[in-house]
């Protein structure tokens, strides 16, 4: 088992995390400052804060694949982060699934699934601008399965892009604006 403290992950480039198992702390994974880096087929569960945590403009180009994040506060938190990648994550039971925050920007979010969350599986406040959000799927989340606060030229006329994004089953709904989800049975 890999522990994770906060000063590991400060000011790191081209590094790879993979197939460990990160749990009981008071946060998962922690990037600050950190460019370049690759966490792939880890599980993160049972913080009682976040999961996985990118904290500054200068987080950049990371690529957050395949990992397990379950049983946190927050799965997935975005600030003021941009150019990341997030593809294939299972995210469920934690409050909420992925947060976009302070002028997160130039994000994809990619065939991730969010499931099981007490409130929304994804949530882009309304400083978030030109993410792309495709091909994931939302389902049994307590909130919207896709709630953007943003404004902008992107779909639904938030500020990002969503395409062929799945939802179901979610309690608020699929979606807060028409369009950033197609339902499913």
């Amino acid at each position: 088992m890999l522990y994770v403290r906060c000063q590991d992950m400060l000011y790191v480039t081209h590094n790879t995390l993979q197939d460990n198992i990160v749990t009981n702390n008071a946060q998962g994974m922690i990037l600050f400052t950190a460019t370049d880096n690759t966490i792939t087929s880890n599980t993160v569960s049972n913080h009682p804060n976040v999961g996985i945590i990118l904290t500054s403009f200068a987080d950049k180009n990371n690529t957050i694949k395949d990992n397990t994040i379950e049983h946190n506060d927050r799965g997935i938190d975005l600030f003021s982060a941009d150019g990341n990648t997030f593809q294939g994550n299972h995210i469920s039971n934690n409050g909420v699934g992925i947060r976009l925050l302070f002028s997160a920007s130039e994000n994809t979010l990619r065939s991730n699934t969010t499931e099981k969350n007490s409130t929304d599986g994804f949530f882009l406040d309304s400083s978030t601008s030109g993410n792309t959000v495709e091909q994931n799927e939302s389902l049994n989340n307590g909130g919207f399965g896709y709630n953007d606060a943003s404004t902008g030229a992107g779909t639904a006329g938030t500020a990002n892009t969503y395409d062929r994004n799945a939802c179901a089953a979610n309690g608020a709904g699929g979606s807060k604006l028409t369009g950033l989800c197609t339902p499913q049975p």
